[in-house]
């Protein structure tokens, strides 16, 4: 009975320490990136919508889903002693790879946009063209319409 109320403890402590650092994640996000007020309600939204599944997923594990007071406490103390021991040496590291995987997503998105906006640009832009030398040789071919049918029609004797 002990143990299985030990192990739930370090679990619950493993569960805390891993929320700190999903908010740690989250944390860099906000300070490279900057987004606006909509975005961070959304990814706040998010973090806790993904706490809340980690720490239910973690004690349907552990202890069948037993929900205890001592089990919030130990999330709280996980989170805490992350906060307090891990988190000031893991702040910078964790902007740089936020850093680091923006611009390498931003250069793979790049990479696979371009076999099909590079035709796609080019398709458009030749259809401005032709549609535009198209209006001009329209313009042309009414020109020389309406010529030639003064010239057939008889004229009027004043």
């Amino acid at each position: 009975m002990l143990e299985n109320e030990l192990t739930t403890l370090g679990w619950t402590l493993a569960c805390g320490a891993g929320l700190g650092f999903l908010f740690d994640l989250w944390r860099a996000y906000r300070a490279v990136l900057s987004p606006g007020w909509i975005v961070t309600s959304l990814g706040d939204l998010i973090f806790w919508a993904l706490a809340a599944l980690m720490v239910a997923g973690a004690l349907l594990l552990i202890n069948y889903g037993q929900v205890r007071m001592y089990i919030f406490l130990s999330l709280g103390l996980g989170f805490f002693i992350y906060q307090v021991l891990l988190s000031p040496f893991l702040r910078r590291p964790l902007r740089q790879f936020v850093r680091l995987s923006y611009r390498w997503a931003g250069s793979a998105l790049r990479a696979l946009i371009l076999p099909i906006w590079f035709p796609a640009a080019f398709g458009i832009n030749l259809g401005r063209e032709v549609m535009a030398g198209g209006r001009r040789a329209g313009r042309k071919f009414v020109r020389l319409v309406r010529r030639k049918i003064e010239l057939i029609r008889p004229r009027r004797k004043p």
